[in-house]
């Protein structure tokens, strides 16, 4: 009884995403393959969903889609890209600097083995994993995707005329075919 009463006020809160005409939306469909399609929404009728991409106009009928997701904003990969540029740029120069390791023969009389394997991997990592950091994080913030959120097909689909669509202040539909 306290558990609920507690997650009352989380569950009151949570909405139910609709689409609108104008929204980037990602389709899971089912064809002669599954397949995910990201584009515009264009409108939805009652056994239709028109999607907008660049140069053309895509139909699909209700029955064959499976998922379908909202964009809710983009985001960029610096953190996780940091972090592998860490972990295998320490790696790769940690191996390297243990396998570049000379040791020092009986006929060398001014030889010293200062440091031994596991100095010099470990030298190698920290060398490498600060390298890494950097490149990674670079490449993570020139990375940008979609962050999406799954609507219910129940709610999402709710057929959308044109007259709606012009209320929302998007613009019409257009139809490019190119062979």
């Amino acid at each position: 009884m306290i558990g609920f009463l507690i997650s009352l006020p989380v569950l009151s809160c949570a909405q139910n995403h609709t689409i609108a005409p104008g929204d980037t939306i990602r389709i899971t469909h089912k064809d002669i393959v599954t397949t995910r399609i990201i584009g515009e929404l264009g409108s939805i009728s009652d056994d239709s969903l028109f999607l907008a991409r660049k140069d053309s106009t895509w139909s699909f009928a209700r029955s064959s889609i499976h998922r379908i997701d909202i964009s809710t904003g983009r985001r960029t990969w610096g953190g996780r890209g940091a972090a592998v540029g860490a972990i295998t740029g320490g790696l790769l120069f940690g191996v390297f600097a243990m396998a570049s390791d000379e040791s020092c023969g009986p006929d060398d009389n001014w030889c010293m083995d200062l440091f031994d394997k596991s100095d010099l991997f470990v030298a190698g990592f920290a060398m490498g994993a600060i390298g890494g950091t950097l490149t990674g994080f670079i490449i993570g913030r020139l990375t940008e995707t979609h962050r999406w959120k799954k609507v219910p097909l129940e709610v999402g689909l709710e057929p959308i005329s044109l007259l709606q669509a012009k209320n929302h202040n998007t613009s019409g539909i257009t139809l490019r075919w190119r062979f």
